[in-house]
């Protein structure tokens, strides 16, 4: 996310120090929450405004705040999205699911044991996770250790995680305490078949009729109403067909809507079948409605099932991240 939250947690699983007592509150300077912190922590420079960590030596603790998404299940499953896109596989939850009010802000709570391959070796890492739904947005937090530190960090997570607030409004802290399935925090990605490729979808994209104009390579559209995102898969095959074509071909339709595209962000993500894909973040901006607007699109070029895959997606400039780890999901996903 801009160094997106699962770079972000690359660099913060381990050395984790520890927490003192008394509490910091932290006001976000948009209004959008309030949450008491253990003294000394401190809000590290931010890299999107939507993305907050807070850290004390080798602590920290990663908030996001979801636009137009207030449901505490489905916020929660996008913090279980991010874990599992950061390189720890198959959270499985420790314990209860915990509904529950914070602050009479309907919640989600649990700690979640998931595996991670360091240096040819699996490790075992532990994560706690919370979400808060504020009216018609919402904030998850995560925080991530190892189980030297399961049993110290546990008091203090719970206890900022439930001073999550509104602005102005008092602390009464947590309440209605339930349990709930576990099935109701899993993502649930769609499959979605194509004769050359399998892919799939997470939670929320649908697929929409193709237009008319559409190029012949275009075997897919698909939107996310919620971000007003669109999605198009483009399968190119043929002789002399490669990846450098595929990759030049994403860029020449991501230029179509904008013009004045630029890349932001490049990088390779490596795929389970040891194959990399390119992907490359673009900002610029868009006529929409006869107004320019700041808009901004991310593709992944790969090889799969039996052709060369461009996964090209565009939204408005502040649905970037959401957009960009969806499509990381789909490219991994894809076969």
């Amino acid at each position: 996310m801009k160094r997106t939250i699962v770079l972000l947690l690359a660099f913060t699983f381990w050395h984790l120090a520890g927490i003192a007592a008394p509490a910091d509150a932290y006001e976000d300077l948009r209004g959008r929450f309030v949450i008491d912190l253990p003294e000394g922590w401190q809000l590290q420079p931010q890299t999107d405004d939507r993305v907050y960590v807070f850290k004390k030596d080798g602590d920290s603790i990663i908030l996001e705040y979801v636009l137009h998404t207030s449901d505490p299940g489905e916020l929660l499953k996008k913090a279980l999205a991010t874990l599992g896109l950061s390189g720890l596989k198959k959270p499985v939850l420790e314990g209860d699911l915990e509904s529950l009010s914070i602050n009479g802000h309907p919640a989600r709570w649990g700690m979640y044991k998931s595996e991670m391959a360091v240096g040819g070796t699996q490790v075992t890492l532990f994560s706690r996770l919370g979400c808060v739904s504020l009216d018609e947005h919402g904030v998850y937090f995560m925080s991530i250790f190892n189980q030297t530190r399961k049993a110290e960090l546990s008091r203090p997570l719970a206890k900022a995680f439930q001073s999550i607030r509104a602005p102005g409004q008092a602390l009464t802290g947590a309440s209605a305490v339930r349990s709930v399935p576990a099935e109701t925090a899993a993502p649930a990605p769609t499959a979605w078949q194509h004769e050359f490729v399998r892919l799939n979808l997470p939670p929320g994209w649908k697929e929409k009729p193709k237009l008319q104009n559409f190029e012949e390579e275009v075997i897919g559209w698909f939107e996310y109403e919620p971000l007003g995102a669109h999605l198009l898969a483009l399968c190119y095959r043929g002789f002399g067909m490669n990846k450098t074509k595929a990759l030049k071909a994403a860029k020449q339709t991501v230029e179509i809507s904008m013009p004045n595209a630029a890349p932001a962000k490049v990088y390779e993500l490596e795929l389970e079948s040891g194959d990399k894909a390119p992907v490359v973040v673009y900002r610029g901006t868009s006529v929409s409605r006869g107004a320019e607007v700041q808009s901004a699109a991310a593709t992944a070029t790969l090889k799969a099932g039996k052709c060369y895959l461009d996964l090209i997606g565009y939204v408005q400039a502040a649905g970037l991240d959401e957009l960009e780890r969806d499509i990381v999901a789909i490219a991994r996903s894809a076969e």
